[in-house]
Parts: C-alpha cells; sequence; structure tokens
C-alpha cells in the first residue's frame, strides 16, 4: 500500500476555504485572525464585534487552525476551543 500525501496548506488557503464553506469572502478580520494563529500570536481574549460580523464563523477558524498544524509534532493548534 503507498501513501499519498496531501497538498500542503497555508494561510493563503483560507480565503478560498471560506468561500468553499459560506458562498462569499470571509471579513477581513477572519483572515488577519488567521495569519496571527499561524504565526503563534494565539486567540484575542475577547472578540467584541457587532451582530452579523462572522464570530460563530471563529469555529471553522479554529478547524483551519488545526489543519494548518496537521504535520506539526508539537500541535500549537488547540483541540479544545
Amino acid at each position: 500500500m503507498t501513501s499519498t500525501s496531501l497538498p500542503s496548506l497555508s494561510t493563503h488557503d483560507f480565503d478560498g476555504y471560506y468561500n468553499e464553506l459560506y458562498g462569499y469572502a470571509p471579513f477581513p478580520w477572519q483572515t488577519r485572525l488567521v495569519g496571527q494563529l499561524a504565526t503563534g500570536q494565539g486567540w484575542p481574549s475577547v472578540m467584541d464585534l457587532p451582530t452579523g460580523s462572522g464570530k460563530t464563523a471563529s469555529l471553522d477558524i479554529a478547524l483551519f487552525h488545526l489543519a494548518l498544524c496537521a504535520d506539526d509534532p508539537a500541535r500549537p493548534a488547540p483541540m479544545r476551543i
């Protein structure tokens, strides 16, 4: 049995991922948050945003971050959100 390797994922793939999920582009703050997580800056302590600004999609951002870290043995992405 041969193993197939998946293409590597980068933060540049987030907008396409988000668009596939929702049918429109992410808000700029969502894309910035992905970059912040990918560079090890972690989650903000508070997400004070108005209704309808995409806070619920933070779960999708967390999942994307986990996928970004899939090959990292240290796995800096939390398993619990």
